[in-house]
């Protein structure tokens, strides 16, 4: 049986949780440097500006791999809606083909480096002092990922990584591309449902879903909705603010991954402070920051994936072109079987289309 992808769940209107707000706190998703164009960060070395910015060989790899030397350091991954930071060492950065994966503690990054085009060494004086980071952009600008260091970090090491990827005075970078955030336009997919499904069930670890996905031709948002019932179900789209409030009331650890066609970063542990700022919905705990816009949020689906030691559930979260924003799960060491307290939470969360 052959099928055409159905059309996308629109964003449904049911009442949060209740989280208090917190003023307090501001949400910034980026920081300003990232939101200038290519051709204006390259100027900014010679520009008497606040910050200065040294444009970076495009050595990726070899260039990730020498971040572990700076200690303790802040990396953060994410798009406009959503961004996740995490703090600690980065772990041995390992390469397979253009794909790096970086991990060491609570911190776990995938790397796709063909969608990497810029990176810069950027120094911004700041209200606490001077704040270095590392940031690296897409070709049309669009920010992929950054790291800063902080207080435990060493900066001799920072200065000698800089030194030694510095690109040469003359090089040349591409403009900024008026047109890159255009979306591309794709005709609808159709896929055997019934191969599919097949496919789906048979799965024996969550990696196998990546082949699934690419077998059909399918994104990720397509793939759920085609799926049986008993694997993927839109839920609301509350739901994720209902979650992160709950297992940071009982201390349940979970994972979150947030990212963009250049990097995928995860964090892996308990959460403790979860606010609400207008349409930020955050969690703002030492060492770990999340910050997702809940208004940007069309659909929310409760995913269950077969494994070897069975099913690992997540609640899924796409905005209205159909990208992730981003994918909560219960933390689950591999090999070992789910927590019963996360499915259980996460089976809690209403279906798109129930009264209450």
């Amino acid at each position: 049986m052959t099928l055409a992808v159905p059309p996308r769940s629109e964003p449904i209107g049911r009442a949060r949780p209740s989280v208090s707000p917190t003023p307090s706190v501001r949400a910034t998703p980026w920081p300003g440097f990232a939101a200038d164009p290519p051709a204006r960060r390259s100027r900014a070395a010679a520009a008497d500006t606040p910050w200065r910015a040294v444009p970076l060989q495009p050595c990726w790899p070899a260039l990730m791999a020498g971040i572990g030397a700076l200690g303790e350091v802040q990396a953060r991954t994410g798009q406009a809606a959503c961004t996740l930071a995490a703090s600690g060492p980065y772990g041995r950065a390992l390469l397979c083909g253009d794909q790096g994966h970086v991990s060491g503690g609570r911190l776990e990054l995938r790397l796709f480096y063909a969608a990497w085009a810029h990176g810069y060494a950027v120094q911004e004086h700041m209200a606490t002092g001077l704040q270095r980071s590392l940031q690296f952009f897409d070709a049309q600008g669009l920010p992929l990922h950054d790291v800063t260091l902080g207080p435990r970090s060493r900066v001799p090491a920072f200065d000698a990584l800089v030194a030694r990827f510095a690109a040469p005075a003359a090089a040349r970078f591409p403009q900024h591309a008026a047109n890159g955030n255009a979306p591309a336009v794709c005709p609808t997919p159709r896929v055997d449902q019934r191969a599919f499904r097949a496919g789906w069930a048979s799965m024996r670890a969550p990696q196998d879903f990546y082949t699934l996905l690419r077998r059909h031709g399918l994104s990720r948002l397509e793939a759920l909705q085609l799926a049986a019932p008993e694997f993927a179900q839109p839920v609301d789209s509350g739901g994720a603010q209902e979650v992160l409030a709950r297992a940071a009331q009982t201390g349940m650890p979970l994972s979150l991954c947030c990212g963009n066609p250049g990097a995928v970063q995860t964090y892996s542990g308990p959460l403790h402070q979860v606010e609400v700022q207008g349409p930020w919905l955050q969690v703002n705990d030492a060492g770990l920051q999340l910050q997702l816009r809940e208004d940007r949020i069309a659909s929310a689906w409760r995913v269950r994936l077969p494994a070897s030691q069975g099913l690992v559930s997540s609640l899924e979260l796409f905005d209205a072109d159909g990208r992730t924003l981003a994918i909560i799960g219960g933390q689950r060491a591999p090999g070992q079987a789910e927590r019963c307290e996360w499915r259980e939470l996460l089976a809690s969360v209403a279906l798109e289309d129930s009264p209450c």
